[in-house]
This record gives structure tokens, C-alpha cells and sequence, in this order.
């Protein structure tokens, strides 16, 4: 994308490595464009979900449904993603979805993983397959009491983002196990 390409002509690098990475955090251009493009990444993936997610609910609720009237009401969303609320919903997206996503993924995600040295690392002790399995379920509950954020935040203009991240927490409460029997039977 034109944003990695900037990020690497800040460091004048020509590729990111393990061994590279360093020079892109201690450069404060490659900060920044690094932030540019996880904002835009976010909005990009906000706004593919979120579109499918007002369409389900105009469609359930029987209302006609247009595509600019979607995008306005995604539109009214917009600014919430310039407070420091968005840093969770970005930790939420890039951490957690795509560790629980069972074929819904946002496109922009569908790469997005764990890079193999790292897991393979992690997997040659006891320790570290504990420590590896360990933090994937944690990561899967976090990922399933919070599954219903973005839906509330899409829904409701008037929530922020922290708001509907506890809201998620809440109704989720008791709904854990047969929110992981649902997704568990979609990817079968």
C-alpha cells in the first residue's frame, strides 16, 4: 500500500524484517504514517462490517434500505474514531477478531496473523506451548464478550466506542459457551 511504502522511505529501508523493525519504531515520520495507516485500516473495516451489519437490521426490521442512507448512518460514527476510544477498538480488531473470526473476517484481516517464527518459537517447550495456548484462550474469551462492540457502536450514533465495548461486556455475560457453540458450528 502507499502508506508501507512511505513508512519504508521515512527508514530507507526496502523491506521489514525482524531485523529492520527497530528503525521503523525509532522513526517518528514512520510513527506517524504507521498511524495513518492503522486509522485507515480501521476505518476501512468499520465500514465493511458495519455496512452488513445496518443491512441485517433494516432487513430484519422489513425497512427498504439504500446505500447512501447506510453510508450517512455510518457516516454519523465518524468522529467517535478520533478519540482515544479508537485505540481499543484497533486493539480489538487487530488483536482479538482475528484470532475468533471463523470465516467473518474483515477482507483487510484475512492475512493478519501470528507470524509463524514467533508461534514455532513458542511451541518448542512446555512452557511456551502453555504460555502460547494459554494467552489464545484468553485472547478467544476476550474476543467473545466483546464479539457484540462493534454491532452496538454501528447501531447506535449516539454510543462512543468505550460504551459499547462495556455494553458488549455486559450482554455477553452467560453467553460465552453458546456464543463459541454458534461460531464453532459455522466453521464446520
Amino acid at each position: 500500500s502507499f502508506l508501507f511504502y512511505k513508512i519504508l522511505g521515512a527508514t530507507g529501508i526496502e523491506s521489514l524484517t525482524s531485523q529492520t523493525l527497530l528503525e521503523v519504531l525509532l522513526s517518528p515520520w514512520a510513527l506517524l504514517y504507521g498511524g495513518l495507516f492503522l486509522l485507515t485500516t480501521l476505518f476501512a473495516i468499520y465500514y465493511e462490517l458495519g455496512y452488513y451489519f445496518l443491512l441485517a437490521d433494516d432487513q430484519r426490521q422489513g425497512r427498504p434500505f439504500k446505500i447512501r442512507a447506510l453510508v450517512r448512518r455510518l457516516n454519523r460514527n465518524a468522529p467517535h474514531f478520533l478519540s482515544l476510544h479508537s485505540l481499543l477498538l484497533m486493539g480489538y480488531f487487530f488483536l482479538i477478531l482475528p484470532v475468533i473470526s471463523f470465516g467473518i473476517s474483515p477482507t483487510l484481516l484475512e492475512n493478519l496473523k501470528i507470524p509463524h517464527f514467533i508461534v514455532d518459537e513458542l511451541l518448542l517447550s512446555p512452557s511456551g506451548r502453555t504460555l502460547y495456548f494459554s494467552l489464545l484462550l484468553l485472547l478467544g474469551f476476550i474476543g467473545l464478550r466483546l464479539i457484540y462492540s462493534l454491532y452496538f457502536f454501528t447501531l447506535d450514533s449516539q454510543r462512543n466506542i468505550g460504551a459499547s465495548i462495556i455494553k458488549s461486556w455486559r450482554y455477553s455475560r452467560g453467553r460465552v459457551m453458546k456464543s463459541a457453540l454458534i461460531l464453532g458450528g459455522l466453521s464446520l
